[in-house]
């Protein structure tokens, strides 16, 4: 298909910021170049773009064609698909934020009892996609809803006929992560139910009316309000009356809203930037779970080792294809909708895009930052640093002087002038004055000011942060036990070596014993060849006999992945370190199954191993650090890490292996992390047995909700949990 396109830029973008601003034209011209080159190169029929950027306004292109004769035109509206869950996980804030909801109330406060699903699962499990719903387009027992779609293009499918065909779970609320489309069905139910009026409706009384999106509205549910980019389907069939009636009621909530990308940037610019939601509203938003990195209605990234985020989601038909992103540190939005072509292709097509705008922004004259820090940064047994930092040229004149901004945790900052000659995009690293720090964790920041006596071009680029570990006396005793239960990750004396999502964090979806462990996301990681670090305190061995490092860890391998986990030990304060536990590949697992989701998540206690690491050879003050080596197989998750002398003890992890949850419960609880086979009582507080059970799956019910309130027990062959009935 011959490829045409048409270039608009848009030079006032009032809605934004009320001032007329001009689109830089060689910057424009670049963006346009990107759109016809992906257009072309993968065969695409057309793509639409917009980019916000500060300071420069929006730029809006097109490349190819709606239909034959006719090039796509920047007002022509697409479908979302998947786009259309952040609107609703919004709409849900925003009714949170009026008091009329909390997002952490469970469904049976707004629905009734539903096929298939547990209604203590919380809003925020639906939106963050923890629920474990089966959702609807994920195969058996469900049809084909692409044969139903087009048996019937005119049929309006209700929630009702939908859930008819929800299968069983695919595990307990709150104990894993798999994207489900049937979460957010429901949740625009909870909004149907919480306002009394239609989640539609709410869209529009909450975003759409708000904001002016005139070119956005919900296919199926409402009358299409401007011209609509032809569909192209995958076998080459061309949709000119478009939303199809089935298919987007199909949608609904989870994929229904149609847009286009100048009106999905205005929308992330003013989500994102402050202002639509209140601080604390956007931060439950945007807060993302380690180890999948998703947030509520959308994914966090990493933006190229800056220590900032990438806010995004993808959206995808059977006709369009869409990808809208947010650059936390520029504060730029990205949109890009194709109206034909592989929905893989127009993934890997946006990454020039994203590189265009996060990374070749047009230079101002004058323009200075941190790059890197390589001084603050991990670990130290001295108080005095010399910090070193790298300098960066971001301006197009030469850099001659600038202000050098440095401060230690929340301590006033220190200046100093630099003096030298660097050229446009040239680094020079860069000596600060000595600093002393106290035992413990620090925080150090740096920025620069003033390049060449004037202000600063770009402010997002200035700012460069690390942490650090000063240790100067042994903080922990001769023995160590930490399960990671805490709220503070890394916990207290512990460290990680960079800021990235991928690195190690918290999960509270699994766990060996208790609730939380430790996890290290290869799942969504796609730095291959990198290691992370998760680093233990200062530990004392001198007057252990026979010290032992024991902890557990569970693992799925993932064909052609080469993940590793190294368990290393130093005694020189982190100078250097001896290799005392390394496992990887297919040694590396821990089960003998394989999830096709992608995303493993242990269930139960045979899916973690446990290690014991002699320390024979270690003395005085050691440090041991879990560094794990990523190429991309799946999550590695790390919990009862212990260090001591466990000849003659008796091994209590067993003891606190299983879960029992939620608790307090209303009603229905789930018991996880017991072998198969297993026996469980559930007996009155003075013993009296009321029911029994075999572990005969990884989690199993109790229902309560015929008991009264009061104190049960729940009784194992691997202990007693003591359990609350409201």
């Amino acid at each position: 298909m011959k490829k045409i396109y048409v270039c608009f830029l848009i030079v006032v973008f009032t809605r934004m910021t009320g001032i007329a601003q001009a689109f830089d034209p060689v910057f424009a011209a670049r963006l346009q170049a990107v759109l016809d080159s992906a257009c072309t190169v993968n065969n695409f029929t057309g793509l639409s773009a917009a980019v916000l950027f500060p300071g420069q306004g929006l730029w809006t292109g097109t490349s190819g064609i709606s239909t034959t004769g006719v090039p796509l035109t920047p007002e022509m509206r697409f479908g979302v698909a998947s786009n259309t869950k952040l609107f609703i996980a919004t709409a849900i804030m925003k009714l949170h934020e009026m008091g009329i909801l909390s997002v952490d109330d469970p469904l049976y406060e707004w629905l009734p009892p539903l096929p298939n699903i547990d209604s203590s699962i919380t809003i925020r499990q639906l939106l963050q996609h923890q629920s474990g719903i089966y959702s609807y387009f994920q195969g058996e027992p469900g049809p084909n809803w692409a044969t139903l779609t087009w048996n019937d293009t005119s049929h309006f499918w209700t929630t009702d006929e939908i859930l008819a065909y929800q299968g069983q779970p695919n595990f307990p609320p709150g104990h894993g992560t798999k994207y489900c489309n049937t979460g957010f069905m429901i949740a625009g139910m909870v909004i149907d139910s919480a306002s009394a009026s239609s989640w539609v409706q709410k869209l529009h009384d909450l975003t759409f009316t708000p904001l002016t999106l005139d070119s956005t509205f919900v296919g199926a549910y409402e009358n299409r309000n401007g011209p609509l980019a032809h569909e192209w389907c995958y076998n080459g069939v061309e949709i000119s009356e478009g939303p199809i009636t089935a298919l987007y009621s199909i949608f609904g909530p989870c994929g229904a809203v149609f847009s286009t990308p100048q009106e999905m940037v205005y929308w992330y610019d003013h989500l994102y930037n402050g202002g639509f939601l209140s601080d604390s509203a956007l931060k439950i938003l945007t807060s993302y779970e380690p180890s999948s990195a998703m947030g509520l209605g959308l994914f966090v990234r990493d933006n190229n080792f800056t220590g900032t985020y990438i806010y995004e989601h993808s959206g995808d038909s059977y006709g369009y294809h869409s990808e809208t992103v947010f650059l936390q540190n520029s504060k730029a939005c990205i949109s890009m909708m194709t109206n034909g072509g592989s929905a893989n292709l127009i993934v890997s097509s946006f990454f020039p895009l994203l590189e265009e705008v996060a990374n070749k922004y047009p230079k101002k004259i004058h323009d200075a930052g941190i790059s890197e820090i390589s001084c603050p940064h991990e670990i130290y047994c001295t108080a005095t640093l010399i910090p070193a930092v790298r300098l960066k040229n971001y301006g197009s004149a030469s850099l001659t002087s600038v202000n050098i901004h440095y401060s230690m945790d929340n301590q006033p900052p220190v200046s100093m002038t630099w003096n030298g000659s660097l050229s446009s995009g040239q680094q020079e690293w860069v000596s600060l004055p000595l600093i002393t720090a106290a035992d413990g964790r620090h925080t150090f920041r740096c920025y620069t000011s003033g390049p060449n006596g004037s202000a600063e071009g770009y402010l997002f680029n200035d700012t460069l942060w690390s942490t650090f570990q000063v240790n100067l006396q042994t903080s922990v005793p001769a023995s160590l036990v930490e399960g990671f239960e805490g709220p503070d990750f890394p916990p207290p004396g512990w460290i990680t070596d960079n800021h990235l999502t991928t690195n190690w964090g918290r999960t509270g979806l699994t766990s060996y014993g208790g609730t939380h462990c430790a996890v290290r996301p290869a799942a969504v990681d796609i730095n291959y060849g990198l290691s992370y670090c998760l680093t233990t305190p200062v530990v004392n061995v001198t007057n252990v006999s026979n010290p032992e490092l024991r902890f557990c860890y569970a693992y799925q391998y993932t064909s052609g992945c080469y993940d590793s986990l190294f368990v290393e030990v130093s005694n020189d304060c982190g100078l250097t370190w001896i290799p005392r536990f390394a496992k990887g590949y297919f040694d590396l697992t821990t089960v003998n199954f394989y999830t096709p989701d992608r995303i493993f998540y242990p269930q139960q206690a045979s899916h973690w191993k446990e290690i014991a690491v002699s320390l024979a050879a270690d003395t005085g003050n050691i440090l041991i650090r879990f560094r794990s080596y990523n190429w991309p197989g799946n999550n590695l998750y790390l919990d009862n890490v212990r260090i001591g002398n466990f000849t003659g003890m008796q091994d209590q992890q067993g003891m606190n292996a299983f879960v029992v949850y939620p608790n307090p419960t209303t009603g229905l609880l789930y018991v996880t992390g017991l072998p198969l086979q297993s026996e469980i009582l559930l007996t009155d507080i003075t013993g009296r047995l009321i029911s029994s059970m075999i572990m005969n799956k990884p989690s199993v019910s109790v229902d309560l909700r015929k008991m009264p309130p009061g104190i049960y027990l729940i009784r194992t062959a691997l202990g007693t949990k003591k359990v609350v009935r409201l």
